[in-house]
């Protein structure tokens, strides 16, 4: 038989290519399980509707407000342990005798001013810590505002500053009272037919539309649970913005190869195409009070590695799973065996904040859209906050196989 002879430069080209090409690498990912016991929590729903006079013009038949605050209260009665309690606040809190249906279908200017308080000039760092100081552990708070904030005459950037320290302070209070104290803010808008109050006066806008807020405190558990029964869906026009400030939790989390396979905590997960082993993590999410805007962002998740990264996020869709999203994780093929932490972090300020804040209290016309001051009031609120940088995490350990 004739032999073969390859010849020299052949073979060692051959060799340079065996050694670019990369070889299969297979990581092996160990994970301890999470288990939080979760409970349906059935709390006591306080409503408080600002009845200052600038809230008037939000009071006229056909106002989206009325139709929303109905929804949204009507879905929480349902999971509450009784029908709500109903107050109109400005300088005090003064509650009403009635049901929901009742206090919604009176709603209108003159039943406000009959309600009584201090209707000309209203505190909103004052109103929030009167009904900080009311909520109980186990007790749902629903404050309902324009939450303009009146500017006066004079230095109006030490005004804000002052009102955002104030309102800082009201919750840092009582963070120290409950640890898992959390507010929810919905950002929605309404037609409105009435005055719009300026410092020295004001005129009368006929139908436009402006944005009002609802601010949903409580417990961070509690709160969870009304929006897994009670979503924000169920309010009727909707929602146009939503920023969420809460404590961290621990929560449940599950993590499988990219094919949903675990076994005994363990995932090998093997290199592909790309260089990259893909795993998943199965996590609930709920406690942490973020929407799916916020929690589907990967921008919102640090790792402790370079070599790993969030690649999506996703709704889980299986409606008998407890986890509610799914995290599709890289991790490069060569990296080193390490420890690892991905953390979902808290926002510091919305993004939709500066768009919606209006600085000067003044031209009504080209500002409908904005709130005079809403920038200081929910920066007040992220600064009380501002220490919970971690709002869940996910650990494991990396080693190769």
């Amino acid at each position: 038989m004739k032999k073969i002879i390859i010849p020299a430069t052949i073979v060692m080209l051959l060799l340079i290519i065996a050694m670019l090409i990369p070889s299969e690498q297979t990581l092996v990912v160990k994970w301890e399980p999470v288990k939080v016991e979760t409970k349906d929590a059935t709390p006591l729903i306080d409503v408080y509707l600002e009845n200052s006079g600038s809230m008037d013009g939000y009071m006229n038949d056909g106002a989206q407000l009325k139709d929303a605050i109905y929804s949204y209260v009507s879905a929480l009665e349902v999971h509450a342990a009784a029908p709500a309690r109903l107050h109109f606040i400005n300088s005090q809190i003064i509650p009403y005798e009635g049901a929901a249906k009742e206090f919604i279908r009176n709603m209108n200017p003159t039943t406000f001013k009959k309600a009584g308080g201090n209707r000309a000039n209203s505190d909103i760092a004052q109103m929030l810590e009167a009904i900080l100081e009311s909520t109980s552990p186990n007790s749902v708070a629903l404050f309902i505002s324009d939450c303009i904030l009146d500017v006066p005459e004079g230095n109006v950037e030490d005004f804000f500053v002052n009102r955002q320290i104030d309102i800082k302070n009201a919750f840092a209070k009582y963070r120290r009272k409950r640890k898992d104290l959390s507010v929810e803010i919905l950002r929605l808008e309404s037609r409105f037919n009435g005055m719009y109050y300026y410092n020295m006066g004001g005129e009368e806008l006929r139908d436009v539309m402006r944005p009002y807020y609802i601010f949903v405190i409580g417990n961070k558990n509690v709160l969870a649970s009304i929006n897994k029964h009670a979503p924000l869906s169920s309010i009727k026009h909707g929602v146009l913005n939503y920023a969420a400030f809460t404590t961290h939790s621990v929560t449940d989390f599950t993590v499988t190869n990219e094919f949903g396979v675990a076994k005994n905590n363990l995932v090998e997960c093997r290199q592909g195409s790309r260089g990259k082993c893909r795993m998943n993590i199965k996590a609930n999410l709920s406690p942490t009070l973020q929407d799916d805007a916020y929690v589907m962002n990967p921008d919102n998740y640090r790792t402790r590695n370079a070599t790993v990264s969030i690649s999506s996020v996703e709704r889980n869709v299986d409606p008998q799973s407890a986890y509610t999203h799914v995290l599709i994780v890289e991790m490069d093929g060569k990296m080193n065996p390490a420890g690892e932490q991905i953390r979902l972090v808290q926002q510091p300020d919305p993004a939709w904040l500066d768009a919606a804040n209006d600085d000067t209290g003044k031209e009504i016309h080209k500002n409908l859209k904005k709130t005079t001051g809403i920038k200081y009031i929910i920066g007040g609120i992220a600064e009380a906050y501002k220490e919970d940088n971690t709002l869940t995490e996910f650990t494991f350990n990396i080693s190769k196989k």
